[in-house]
């Protein structure tokens, strides 16, 4: 897993973090527009109410980042 600073100076940019049918349905979109898609394991928001919402970061949501191919 590259790190954030990575990501961001290899050109990506952070969109939003999903799971399910529509983290599915956005990297369809993203790949429609032309965009590279790459998903990286989601960071619980250090503001997360209690240690199950960080549980469940790790476990099942993905944060999209896309770049323009080219």
């Amino acid at each position: 897993m590259a790190t954030r600073e990575e990501l961001i100076r290899d050109g990506w940019e952070e969109c939003f973090t999903a799971f399910g049918e529509r983290l599915k349905e956005a990297v369809e979109m993203y790949e429609e527009l032309g965009f590279e898609v790459r998903l990286e394991q989601a960071e619980a928001p250090e503001d997360a109410p209690d240690e199950s919402c960080k549980t469940c970061f790790r476990l099942f949501d993905k944060t999209i980042w896309v770049r323009r191919r080219g």
